[in-house]
């Protein structure tokens, strides 16, 4: 039976992107498993026993050092460009490309020292595979790929979040919100985030990831310059059903990064009903296409327009073209006594699932326009969906 090495050691972090890649591609393995093959993963020293039936390698990151575990394999895969995991030599090696952002963030012998470590893993590496074209392309333009080396894009999947069970977090927000996640770094680009929320006080932003670090800081000091303490809320990391919750409750997903490998949680978030508005930079456009909505610029006024004008197609997809009424009179008089308009272009009025209000005690009803169509107070409350209040009806 032949034995094939999956690198996981990035659920050392497992509240990362990579983290959460490394945890799907384990389940996935297991999941379509090859009877002719043995998988191994290869996990960090005390990470928990959740790859049951497996053989598993628990290491540390020193232990690299050694060649205690590399050999015996026929296939080595790591999962990440910068694993400190090597198999034996002659050994065929599967390198999988996430991204190089370090080329715009790096500079000087730092930077110079990234790409000569990922040129050595790529020297080594008998296929190589990318998770955008963007990124082969990147790779292809600054690294040396001889022709005959193979290489494939193959785009990240993404797990069956919906039927995920959610977590309500601790920290939420007291307004329709909208949501976005990543460690907070300046490649990200958070902060003309924290700018357009001076445009959107109709609106809370939740920003969920790793913000302990000095960008942190700077946002942070720039939501109170702004005074917006009410209406942004920073979670710091959060748990996998956690993140559901957010994506379930939210009105869109939005990300100004200037970097992006791939983008899973914009994925994620249309995989969920989800609007996302996005940056045109890097891979969004080719991994989201169409279905999204892209900021020509980060000025904060031309990114309000961009939601609000992605918010309204949102709600004209959902309408019919053709809409009948039908009229119910009891003893002679209308059973409907009066429709109220209640957003309106100048002044939209949100609601997530939680807050939307009973109309007249219950005995009414409002219309809410949804990213699963429109639909009454009722119904979205069933499907713990929120939405732009339309009218309300009594």
């Amino acid at each position: 039976m032949k034995q094939i090495l999956i690198d996981l050691y990035k659920l050392k972090h497992p509240n990362t992107g990579l983290g959460q890649f490394s945890f799907y591609f384990g389940k996935e393995m297991i999941k379509k498993k090859n009877f002719n093959c043995n998988n191994v993963f290869l996990l960090p020293k005390n990470y928990p026993p959740i790859f049951k039936g497996e053989k598993m390698i628990r290491t540390s990151n020193y232990r690299r050092l050694f060649s205690s575990f590399n050999s015996g394999f026929d296939l080595w895969h790591s999962t990440h460009q910068d694993s400190s995991f090597f198999p034996a030599k002659k050994t065929p090696y599967l390198l999988t490309v996430h991204d190089l952002n370090f080329l715009w963030e790096k500079k000087g012998l730092k930077l110079n020292h990234r790409i000569k470590k990922i040129q050595k893993r790529i020297d080594l590496a008998t296929a190589v595979v990318f998770l955008s074209e963007f990124t082969k392309n990147t790779v292809l333009m600054n690294m040396d790929v001889p022709k005959e080396k193979i290489t494939r894009v193959i785009y990240n999947g993404i797990p069956e979040l919906e039927q995920e069970v959610p977590v309500k977090p601790k920290l939420i927000p007291q307004k329709p919100f909208v949501f976005t996640i990543g460690v907070v770094k300046p490649s990200k680009n958070i902060l003309a985030l924290v700018e357009w929320m001076k445009h959107m006080p109709e609106l809370n932003l939740v920003i969920s990831g790793n913000s302990f670090h000095p960008y942190g800081e700077k946002i942070r000091k720039r939501i109170n310059e702004l005074k917006l303490e009410k209406n942004i809320i920073i979670t710091n990391e959060i748990s996998e059903n956690e993140k559901i919750w957010f994506y379930r409750e939210c009105l869109a997903f939005v990300s100004t990064s200037k970097l992006e490998g791939f983008g899973i949680p914009a994925i994620e978030a249309m995989r969920m009903g989800k609007p996302v508005f996005l940056s045109n930079m890097t891979s969004f456009p080719e991994v989201a296409g169409k279905e999204a909505y892209y900021w020509e610029s980060f000025e904060p006024e031309v990114m309000r327009r961009t939601f609000e004008n992605g918010m309204n197609q949102v709600s004209n997809d959902s309408k019919k073209t053709n809409l009948e009424i039908i009229l119910k009179y009891n003893s002679g008089s209308p059973v409907i006594s009066s429709i109220q308009r209640v957003s309106k272009p100048g002044r939209r009025i949100f609601s997530s699932a939680d807050s939307l209000p009973k109309i007249n005690n219950g005995l009414g009803i409002a219309i809410l326009s949804t990213p699963k169509g429109v639909m009454t107070d009722i119904d979205a409350r069933k499907q713990k969906v929120g939405g732009e209040i339309v009218c309300k009806v009594f």
